[in-house]
């Protein structure tokens, strides 16, 4: 009876052990798509701020839409090429010159990505408004 004890606390302890252990596992890979998709949040922000000044600049001189929407796309795509800028997310003023851009990048993530209810979490979308320097 006492070795039939001990084998039970022995399976409780593994079982418990497996469990703390799957938790953890789990815990490790939810921090590993957090730190990526806040990451990519920051890398995509970053990368809207220049592409929005470079558009600013290039209207500021050209004074075209279409030179000013490609050097925005030439400069995000060196930031971030895997980022995505269309011509309806391009704005500019042009009284001021200001140039709105509205990036959309998608967050490499190991389950997030794959969990239907998640996988908005994924999808990064940055603005940025910037004028033409003086």
């Amino acid at each position: 009876e006492l070795m039939t004890s001990l084998g039970l606390k022995q399976d409780l302890v593994g079982k418990l052990l497996i469990l703390w252990l799957a938790l953890l596992g789990v815990l490790v890979v939810g921090a590993i798509d957090a730190s990526s998709i806040v990451l990519t949040s920051i890398k995509a922000s970053a990368a809207a701020d220049k592409a929005a000044m470079r558009g600013a600049t290039v209207f500021h001189l050209e004074d075209t839409r279409r030179e000013a929407f490609d050097a925005a796309i030439q400069q995000l795509s060196e930031d971030m090429p895997a980022a995505k800028l269309t011509p309806e997310h391009f704005v500019i003023d042009p009284p001021s010159g200001a140039v709105t851009v509205t990036v959309t990048a998608k967050a490499p993530a190991l389950i997030v990505g794959r969990l239907s209810f998640l996988k908005h979490f994924t999808k990064i979308t940055q603005t940025s408004t910037q004028k033409p320097p003086s």
